[in-house]
């Protein structure tokens, strides 16, 4: 698009094709790699259809960090990010090409994106980390850019971008060292613990069909069954079978993918999968916790 409105010659046109030709390259390998998988899926199922209000949460996500409860401090750095861009691009820029493109960078896949999202969910922060570089040089610039360069107006430039910074630490610090900061399933420590502790004849019963994905890049020695899409869930184990009864609690949402301790204890006993594992005439002999995840060691009643 900033090819075309420049008006770039059918030379420039070829070359930006093999160029993004090329680029995909050294991701062959993982395409093959995925389509081998027994579930050969990018695990977005789940993504739901975007709001008016997303956008805004993306660009606090892609700055200060987007973790609830948001704080004053979230919100301040949303203000800021979006003043300051909004003044870079009232600016005067010596080279306006380059304004054109962190422009349409970021503004035409997260237009593109969201309105596509309303027929096919696709919409996820985790998808725009690349709108990161250029958000950030459109901020960069609107907190240098003005003349005359003053010294009360770089005194204020400069208080702005501390804010600024302050706001990103703030953000870091939640994502990374605060009791309640995000973390993600353990789904490596699953596979091994049963691989260590699985006995001959086990096993494992899943309660939704996209914990397969991951059992995929961490495989268990065991035969797997899906709950979810068993034609007859009282049949997806019988006595004198044995296993584990595996159980996600992971929470993911538009703006955040990860689980939050001791969330997953109510979700877990309001859960269909819960009722029809009390139903079973199992005992529940062990209930071992990972982190977003629940395994439970079921042998037949006595």
């Amino acid at each position: 698009t900033h090819l075309m409105l420049a008006g770039a010659k059918r030379a420039q046109w070829r070359r930006w094709v093999l160029l993004q030709g090329l680029a995909l390259l050294p991701l062959e390998g993982w395409f093959w790699a995925l389509y081998q998988q027994g579930t050969p899926a990018f695990g977005i199922g789940w993504i739901p259809h975007p709001r008016l209000v997303d956008p805004a949460y993306t660009l606090l996500n892609l700055t200060g960090g987007y973790w609830p409860p948001l704080t004053w401090a979230n919100w301040g750095v949303l203000l800021l990010t979006i003043g300051l861009a909004a003044h870079a691009l009232r600016v005067r820029w010596v080279a306006p090409e380059a304004r054109d493109l962190l422009l349409l960078w970021v503004g035409l896949p997260l237009l593109g994106v969201w309105l596509v999202s309303l027929v096919f969910p696709l919409y996820n922060d985790r998808y725009f980390l690349f709108l990161q570089p250029p958000l950030l040089l459109l901020v960069a610039h609107g907190a240098a850019a003005g003349e005359p360069p003053t010294l009360p107006r770089r005194i204020v430039q400069g208080g702005l971008a501390l804010l600024l910074l302050a706001g990103f630490l703030y953000g870091d610090y939640r994502f990374f060292l605060a009791p309640d900061r995000p973390r993600k399933e353990d789904w490596r420590g699953v596979a091994q613990f049963i691989s260590r502790h699985a006995a001959a004849g086990d096993v494992l019963i899943l309660n939704s069909t996209f914990d397969i994905v991951p059992l995929e890049y961490y495989p268990v020695s065991l035969p797997v069954r899906d709950w979810e899409k068993a034609p007859d869930p009282k049949k997806v184990i019988t006595p004198p079978e044995k296993g584990w009864a595996l159980d996600w609690q992971g929470a993911s949402t538009t703006h955040v993918v990860t689980w939050r301790p001791n969330d997953w204890v109510t979700a877990y006993r309001e859960s269909a999968f819960y009722r029809w594992l009390i139903a079973q005439p199992y005992q529940r002999e062990e209930h071992f916790e990972f982190t977003g995840v629940a395994l439970i060691r079921l042998t037949p009643q006595r």
